[in-house]
């Protein structure tokens, strides 16, 4: 059990790893990452989409197994609302996840 536990980390710490550079290194054998800008065509037009898939998939994926629980469905819809307004104000996709995440926690303990 521990071995197999060792390797679902390693397999999906390296398929994570790879999906972030690959199109890295795929950018900058192409020059796009050299003589581009973030907000200009190419690999990098697409940069800004990154944080919104994010946060995108981090509610999908928390919603979806919640969805058949009443109790569940009302914790998530309560803790997207700070979730939402920190991305809006801040852009800062970390601290929007750590706001999602604790606010969740918190309201878990009292819904």
């Amino acid at each position: 059990m521990r071995g197999e536990l060792l390797l679902l980390f390693l397999v999906v710490g390296t398929g994570n790893y790879l999906m972030r550079f690959l199109p890295l290194l795929w950018a900058l054998r192409r020059g796009e990452a050299e003589t581009r800008g973030a907000a200009s065509g190419g690999l990098g037009g697409l940069l800004p989409f990154v944080g919104p898939s994010v946060v995108v998939a981090l509610l999908v994926t928390s919603v979806l197994p919640e969805a058949s629980d009443g109790a569940g469905s009302v914790r998530v819809g309560i803790a997207l609302l700070p979730t939402l307004v920190v991305a809006t104000r801040s852009g800062n996709l970390g601290l929007t996840v750590l706001v999602g995440v604790t606010a969740y926690w918190l309201i878990s303990l009292v819904v």
